[in-house]
C-alpha cells in the first residue's frame, strides 16, 4: 500500500494500473520493470527508488532524477549527469553548442585612428582629425567627430551563422564633399571564443591602428 500511496501522491494516471499489478501479485522484479518502463515511455521524472542512469533515463541524471536533458541548466544525454551550458551556447539535441539561428548583436564599441592618411592630413577642414564612422554591411554607426580614438554605441542584429560566415565591414571618414576609406573593406569572421568572451579586437587593418568589437546574445 506504500508503493501505491506514493502513486497515487505523485502519478494519479498510474494508480489504478498500479494497484491492478499489485492485486495480481506481480513480482518486485517485475513491478520495477514496469514502473521504469512507464516512466520512460510516458515521459516522467525518475522515480526515487530507482538509481538514475543509462539504463533507465535518455536525458540526463541530476540528483538522482532523470530530467529530459533539454534545459539549458540541465542538459545531457543517455543518463550522464546534467550540465549547464555556457553562457554564449544552447542546448540542442541534448548536448550544449552555439545555435546558428541565435540572434546577437554586434557593436563596433572604439577604435584608435592612424595620424595621418598615408602622410596627409584625413581633414581639411575643420581640424586634421578623422570623422569615423564603421560600415557594416547596409548599416552604419553614427560619426564621431573629429578624433583619432572614436567611440561608438549602435549596435547591429545578426545570426550567429553570418557572424561565423563573415559580414563585410569597412571604417569611413566622413567629409563634406565625399567621404573617404580609413580601412579597405573586408569581411569579419568571429569564432566561438569571439562569442564566449563577449567580443574581440581586429588590428592593422588599413589606417585602423586597432578596433574592438561587442558581442551580445539577444534575448
Amino acid at each position: 500500500m506504500a508503493l501505491a500511496g506514493w502513486f497515487n501522491g505523485r502519478v494519479p494516471g498510474l494508480r489504478a494500473l498500479c494497484i491492478g499489478h499489485m492485486t495480481s501479485r506481480v513480482s518486485w522484479v517485475g513491478l520495477m520493470a514496469l514502473v521504469t518502463t512507464l516512466s520512460s515511455s510516458c515521459g516522467l521524472e525518475a522515480i526515487p527508488f530507482l538509481t538514475c542512469g543509462p539504463g533507465n533515463c535518455t536525458g540526463c541524471c541530476e540528483e538522482g532524477v532523470c530530467r529530459s536533458g533539454a534545459d539549458w541548466a540541465a542538459c545531457g544525454a543517455g543518463g550522464a549527469v546534467c550540465g549547464a551550458c555556457a553562457p554564449h551556447e544552447a542546448c540542442m539535441s541534448q548536448a550544449c553548442g552555439m545555435d546558428p539561428a541565435q540572434v546577437w548583436v554586434l557593436t563596433p564599441v572604439s577604435a584608435v585612428i592612424a595620424d595621418t592618411n598615408n602622410g596627409s592630413t584625413w581633414d581639411d577642414l575643420g581640424g586634421p582629425a578623422p570623422d569615423p564612422y564603421v560600415r557594416i554591411g547596409s548599416l552604419q554607426t553614427p560619426e564621431a567627430a573629429d578624433t583619432w580614438t572614436p567611440t561608438w554605441n549602435a549596435g547591429f542584429e545578426f545570426t550567429a551563422l553570418e557572424l561565423f560566415t563573415g559580414v563585410s565591414a569597412q571604417v569611413m571618414d566622413s567629409d563634406a564633399v565625399s567621404d573617404d576609406s580609413i580601412t579597405p573593406a573586408g569581411m569579419l569572421q568571429f569564432t566561438e571564443a569571439d562569442f564566449a568572451r563577449g567580443g574581440t579586437s581586429f588590428g592593422n587593418w588599413g589606417g585602423v591602428v586597432s578596433i574592438d568589437f561587442a558581442l551580445q546574445r539577444k534575448q
